[in-house]
């Protein structure tokens, strides 16, 4: 209930720790490159140009070249996801420029 408490003063708060978490959670999949700092992977992850398609049954993410878009390749983060629940079910596909 605390953190709950903690994370619920303001909405800037509660979008820092949740931005925190989620970044955390991304750098504990990526395989063969250490841990990341927070900025490290809002530069050279998140900051990336990219597009986003949706269509009836799909959601497709694309992301401009990167050399470390191999990472996410080696890491599988790229691999689909069949069917998200929050989203009408639809499938979730990432595609990178040039990869």
């Amino acid at each position: 209930q605390a953190a709950v408490i903690e994370y619920s003063a303001s909405w800037q708060t509660a979008f820092d720790a949740l931005a925190n978490y989620l970044i955390y959670e991304f750098t504990q999949e990526i395989r063969c490159f250490g841990k990341p700092s927070r900025s490290f992977v809002v530069k050279n992850f998140l900051k990336l140009p990219g597009r986003i398609l949706i269509e009836e049954n799909r959601l497709v993410v694309t992301f401009g070249s990167s050399p470390l878009h191999v990472v996410i390749h080696l890491s599988r983060l790229d691999d689909p996801v069949e069917s998200v629940s929050w989203f009408s079910g639809r499938r979730i596909e990432f595609q990178a420029a040039g990869f």
